[in-house]
C-alpha cells in the first residue's frame, strides 16, 4: 500500500510536471505563430513589386540597301507605362549560393526567370497564387514615321523627273488600353556556338501585343498622316485613324539563322540580386540596349531598342502621369508653344529647359510659351504635382538652331545637267552648311522657292541639292517649328555649267582654225603641178578600168544585162574620158552632147557604180579574158 502511495504520488508530480512543460511549449507555438503571422504580410508583400517603364524602339527599313536604296522608312516607338511583377527569391538564392546553377539551371528556350512582370495584373493571377489585387495600365504611346523614296514630279507639265524626296509622314500620340507588355529577366546563357560573358549577367526578354481577348479592340491617337499623291505630286493628309497599336518582341530563342542579335544585358547582376532579395522601400533603375539586324534579297533592317525600368516595393511608385506636345526645337528669337497633359487632373505644372540659355520658358498653366535664346541642344521639362502631392515628370527633345552661311560663305557653285559629250548627269550638289549647333540639319527642313527648279535634303551637315530643271532659285533653312533659320541662298541649275560651256568654246575655236588651216592647204594643192598630172593619172586608170573591164565582158561570150552597157563603154570610151576631164560644167555639157549615145552615156555615169560593177564583177569575169589587165588597171586607179 505505502509502495503504491509514493508511486502514486510520485506519478501526480511527473504528471504535473508534464503539464507545466506542455504549457511551456504550447505558449512557444503560440508566441512563435504570432510571429510569423507579423512577418507574413511583409513576405508575401516583397514577393511582389511594382514598376514603371519607357521603351524606346527605332526601327528603319532600306529598300533595296543601306548604302544604295531608293526607298527608307524610319520608325520611332515611345511607349510609357506601369507593371507588376513577382521576384523568385528561391531562384535567386540558389544564383547566389551556387553560382554554377546560373548557366546550367536553364536554357535560352526555357522559361525560368527571376522576375516577371506584366502590365495586366491578370497574367500573373493566371499564374501564381497570392497575387496583389487586379490591376490593368494602359500605355502611354508616342509614335512617329517618315519614309523617304523615288517619285516622278512635274508630269503635267511635260518635264517628268524622277526625284528622291519624302513620301510619308506619321505622327500620332494617345492611350493604348488594348496593348499589354509581358517582361521577364532570366540569367543570360549565350546562345550554341557563341562564348559566353566571363562576368554572369541577366537578359531581359519582353512581348508587346493584343491578348486573345482584346483582338477585336484597336488603340488609337491624336496627330498627322500625310501621303504622297502622284496625281498632286505632294503630300496629302489620309483620313484614316491613327494606330498607335504597338507590335514588339525581343526574345533570342526565336530569331532566324540570318539575323543579327544583340540581347538586352543587365550586367550590374550583383546590385540587382540584392535588390531581388530585399527591395524594402528602395528604387532600383535598370537601364539597357540591344539591336538586331536583318538583311534579305530585297531590304536591309536595322532596330534600336532602349530600355529604362524602374522598379520598388508595390504603391512606392503610384504617381500620375504625364506627357508634353508641341514644338520645342526653334531658331534664334522663335517662339513656340508646348502643352502638358497629365493622367490626373487638379495638379500644378512647371517647366524649365535644360540648359537654361538655350531657351526661355514662360508658363502658364498646363501650357508654356518658349523663345529660342543662345544655340544648341538640350532638353524641355515639365514636372506635375498631383493633388495628393505626388511629382512626376516628362521631357522632350530641345534646340535653338542657327544657320550662319552656305558653302563657306562662297556662291553656290552651278548645278549641270549635262556634260560635254551631252550625256545626263545626276545633277547632284553637296553644299556644306555652317550651323550652330554642328551637324543640325536634323533640326532643320530644306526647301526651294521654285521646287520645279530642284529639290533639297538635309544631311549631317551638308544640304544636298538635286536639279530638276534649268533656272535660278532660292534655298531656304526652317525650323521644325516653321520659322526661317538664316539666310536664304541663291542656287542655279544649268543645262552645262560655265567650265563646260567654255571648254566647248575652246573646242570649237580650234575645230575653225583646223578647218581654215586645211581649206588653205586644199587651195594650195589644187594650183600644183602635183595635183595635175595626179588627176590626169587618176582619170586614165579609171579609163583603163573600164576598157579592160568591157573587153573582158565582150570576149567572155556570155549574154547579160551588163554586156551591153559594158559594149557601149569601150565603143564610146573617149567620150567618157571627156566626160570624166571635164573642168567646168559648161564644158561637161557640151562634152555630154557630143555624144553619139547621149542615153547611154547617161546610164552608164548613174550606174558606173551600181548595175555596171555588179556585171562586171559579179557574173562576167569568172570566165573573162584578160581578167589580169583589168585588175591590175584596177590596182593602180586604186
Amino acid at each position: 500500500m505505502i509502495e503504491n502511495k509514493l508511486l502514486s504520488t510520485q506519478f501526480r508530480k511527473f504528471e504535473i510536471s508534464n503539464k507545466k512543460i506542455m504549457t511551456y511549449k504550447s505558449l512557444h507555438i503560440q508566441l512563435l505563430l504570432a510571429f510569423i503571422l507579423i512577418l507574413m504580410p511583409a513576405t508575401l508583400t516583397a514577393q511582389y513589386i511594382d514598376g514603371e517603364f519607357t521603351i524606346t524602339i527605332t526601327e528603319s527599313t532600306y529598300s533595296p540597301t543601306k548604302n544604295d536604296h531608293k526607298d527608307m522608312t524610319t520608325t520611332t516607338t515611345v511607349i510609357r507605362g506601369q507593371v507588376n511583377g513577382k521576384i523568385f527569391r528561391d531562384r535567386v538564392d540558389r544564383y547566389l549560393k551556387n553560382p554554377a546553377t546560373r548557366m546550367t539551371e536553364c536554357n535560352p528556350s526555357t522559361n525560368c526567370p527571376v522576375f516577371t512582370c506584366s502590365s495586366d495584373n491578370s497574367v500573373l493571377r493566371a499564374n501564381y497564387s497570392n497575387t496583389p489585387p487586379l490591376k490593368q495600365y494602359p500605355f502611354n504611346v508616342q509614335a512617329t514615321r517618315t519614309s523617304n523614296g523615288l517619285k516622278w514630279v512635274n508630269k503635267k507639265n511635260g518635264n517628268s523627273q524622277e526625284k528622291y524626296l519624302q513620301t510619308e509622314r506619321f505622327s500620332a500620340s494617345g492611350e493604348n488600353s488594348v496593348d499589354i507588355l509581358n517582361l521577364n529577366i532570366i540569367a543570360y546563357i549565350a546562345p550554341s556556338g557563341q562564348l559566353g560573358p566571363l562576368v554572369p549577367s541577366y537578359e531581359m526578354q519582353f512581348d508587346i501585343g493584343t491578348p486573345l481577348y482584346k483582338l477585336r479592340e484597336h488603340a488609337y491617337g491624336e496627330g498627322e498622316w500625310l501621303r504622297w499623291d502622284d496625281e498632286e505630286e505632294k503630300l496629302v493628309p489620309v483620313n484614316e485613324p491613327l494606330s498607335i497599336g504597338v507590335l514588339a518582341k525581343v526574345d533570342p530563342s526565336r530569331k532566324s539563322d540570318e539575323e543579327l542579335y544583340e540581347p538586352l544585358l543587365i550586367k550590374n547582376y550583383h546590385e540587382f540580386d540584392e535588390f531581388m532579395l530585399d527591395p524594402t522601400d528602395k528604387i532600383f533603375t535598370i537601364q539597357t540596349s540591344g539591336k538586331r539586324y536583318l538583311k534579305s534579297y530585297y531590304s536591309e533592317y536595322e532596330r534600336q531598342i532602349e530600355v529604362v525600368i524602374n522598379l520598388a516595393p508595390l504603391g512606392f511608385l503610384r504617381k500620375p502621369q504625364v506627357a508634353l506636345s508641341g514644338c520645342s526645337e526653334l531658331g534664334v528669337s522663335e517662339k513656340g508653344q508646348v502643352t502638358a497633359k497629365a493622367s490626373t487632373e487638379g495638379g500644378t505644372y512647371r517647366f524649365w529647359a535644360e540648359p537654361q540659355e538655350i531657351m526661355t520658358v514662360e508658363s502658364d498653366g498646363a501650357s508654356a510659351t518658349l523663345q529660342g535664346s543662345t544655340p544648341g541642344r538640350g532638353k524641355l521639362y515639365v514636372e506635375y504635382t498631383s493633388p495628393d502631392g505626388k511629382t512626376t515628370t516628362a521631357s522632350m527633345e530641345a534646340a535653338c538652331v542657327k544657320v550662319e552661311s552656305y558653302n563657306g560663305g562662297q556662291a553656290v557653285p552651278q548645278i549641270p545637267l549635262f556634260d560635254g559629250d551631252g550625256k545626263k548627269l545626276e545633277g547632284i550638289l553637296k553644299v556644306s552648311v555652317e550651323a550652330q549647333p554642328k551637324e543640325a540639319t536634323d533640326l532643320l527642313a530644306f526647301s526651294a522657292a521654285d521646287p520645279g527648279v530642284l529639290s533639297a535634303v538635309g544631311l549631317g551637315d551638308v544640304v544636298v541639292l538635286q536639279g530638276i530643271h534649268a533656272g535660278r532659285t532660292t534655298v531656304q533653312a526652317t525650323t521644325k517649328c516653321g520659322g526661317t533659320a538664316g539666310p536664304p541662298v541663291e542656287v542655279e541649275v544649268v543645262n552645262c555649267d560655265d567650265e563646260t560651256v567654255a571648254a566647248l568654246e575652246r573646242q570649237k575655236q580650234a575645230a575653225m582654225k583646223n578647218l581654215l588651216e586645211a581649206n588653205d592647204e586644199l587651195k594650195r594643192i589644187a594650183g600644183s603641178k602635183e595635183f595635175e598630172k595626179a588627176r590626169e593619172e587618176i582619170v586614165k586608170s579609171l579609163w583603163d578600168v573600164f576598157l579592160k573591164s568591157g573587153l573582158t565582158i565582150v570576149t567572155s561570150g556570155k549574154a547579160s544585162g551588163a554586156q551591153k552597157v559594158a559594149t557601149e563603154i569601150v565603143d564610146n570610151g573617149n567620150a567618157l574620158r571627156e566626160i570624166i576631164t571635164s573642168s567646168n560644167p559648161e564644158e561637161l555639157k557640151n562634152n555630154v552632147g557630143k555624144t553619139a549615145t547621149g542615153k547611154s552615156f547617161e546610164k552608164i555615169v548613174k550606174n558606173q557604180f551600181g548595175e555596171v560593177i555588179e556585171g562586171l564583177w559579179g557574173k562576167s569575169v569568172s570566165a573573162a579574158i584578160g581578167v589580169i589587165e583589168a585588175q591590175e588597171a584596177a590596182q593602180k586607179f586604186a
